[in-house]
């Protein structure tokens, strides 16, 4: 397994960002695999402000599960685009993540 920085993306980050760790009290649903976060599931909760969108709405924010923040922090340390990261990992490494976890990491890395 390689680093996927040949992903490039024309992305400019909010004003105002930050990450969060949470443990899901409720149902949710992962912004990158489209997997469900079930309570009791970890989860990191980004947060930042738009300026491309209209008063009222400019804070944005994206849920990602354990599982892609794991694909995320083994295979893109040079960056990343919320949303994208599926299909990003796709064009790099030329298969789908999806339903091979257990291939890659033990439960242990959860």
């Amino acid at each position: 397994m390689y680093s996927c920085c040949c992903i490039d993306h024309d992305f400019e980050p909010g004003i105002v960002s930050w990450e969060n760790q949470h443990i899901a009290r409720t149902e949710h649903k992962c912004h990158e695999c489209g997997e469900t976060i079930n309570p009791g599931e970890n989860y990191e909760r980004c947060r930042w402000m738009d300026p491309q969108l209209p008063a009222g709405a400019k804070w944005r924010s994206n849920l990602t599960c354990w599982f892609c923040l794991k694909i995320r922090g083994d295979f893109f340390d040079c960056g990343w685009a919320w949303g994208g990261l599926r299909e990003d990992f796709y064009e790099c490494q030329g298969w789908d993540y999806l339903g091979v976890w257990e291939d890659l990491w033990d439960d242990d890395d959860a």
